[in-house]
């Protein structure tokens, strides 16, 4: 099994909006045959990172799927684009990303998770505590995870036919919704 982590980034708020956001283009297929959906994954990190944030004394954060949406799109782009990194193919951080996609002004942070799926099949449930397990061994995941500033998360979810599951976590001090 490889797993990776990136550290936690976080994006400024000193941003300069497009006139017009661009659009999260849909989620295709991940391989199925792991996974019917995504999301049931993706739910199971939301949830062991509320149980951590609990277990240490810190209040749930709220699920964002604005901000699950650009968390997909950013697993997905590292898994079909060949990288594993906070700036994304075109040079963009969370924060940026976010923008572009047209979320309100925010704090943002991310963390990232990638790992191999041996060919035993795993539960969502063993992927996400596998997640959760590596990020609280990080400092900077850690933080990410902990901190009181941020108020909701999105979690974003990609795997690949070769079986490596891309994991983005993003944080952000906003609710807020993606205009139409």
């Amino acid at each position: 099994m490889t797993v990776a982590f990136a550290g936690c980034v976080s994006g400024n708020k000193e941003k300069v909006r497009a006139s017009t956001p661009a659009e999260i283009p849909p989620i295709d297929a991940t391989n199925a045959d792991i996974f019917s959906d995504i999301r049931t994954l993706e739910n199971a990190i939301h949830e062991a990172t509320n149980e951590f944030r609990t277990e240490e004394g810190y209040g749930p954060l709220e699920y964002n799927k604005n901000l699950a949406k650009i968390a997909r799109n950013h697993s997905r782009n590292m898994a079909k684009e060949g990288f594993f990194a906070h700036k994304d193919h075109k040079g963009r951080h969370s924060g940026e990303r976010a923008d572009y996609f047209g979320y309100p002004d925010a704090a943002i942070s991310e963390n990232l998770f990638r790992a191999g799926i041996p060919e035993q099949i795993e539960s969502p449930d063993r992927i996400a505590d596998r997640t959760i397990q590596g990020w609280e061994s990080s400092p900077s995941h850690r933080a990410g995870m902990l901190t009181t500033a941020h108020i909701v998360e999105g979690i974003g979810g990609y795997i690949t036919a070769e079986r490596d599951v891309f994991i983005t976590a993003m944080y952000a001090d906003v609710d807020g919704g993606i205009p139409s």
